[in-house]
């Protein structure tokens, strides 16, 4: 048992904290739409595909840690109302 509390208490709290963070990025998506399609580089994922490689990255990676089958965020889209679906579900599953 201590062993799985200390892998709780050593992703979790920083998944919640980067959630949150996407969130306010989100935040400023809503207000400027063209945030979603933009990047830091040509080859890069736009930020919305950041974001929703993000939200499934905590589950991908908190389940495994649990020896638990990680839960399928269902097809939202990458638009700033698809990204909070993204975000809330990850938020709820941890």
């Amino acid at each position: 048992m201590e062993k799985e509390q200390h892998l709780f208490n050593a992703s979790v709290p920083v998944f919640l904290h980067y959630l949150d963070q996407a969130r306010g990025l989100v935040g400023h998506m809503e207000r400027q739409p063209e945030l979603c399609a933009a990047r830091l580089a040509p080859d890069m994922l736009t930020c919305a595909e950041q974001i929703a490689t993000a939200a499934g990255f905590t589950l991908r990676t908190a389940y495994p840690l649990a020896d638990q089958p990680v839960p399928e965020i269902a097809g939202q889209g990458l638009d700033p109302a698809g990204l909070l679906a993204r975000i809330d579900f990850a938020e709820r599953h941890l």
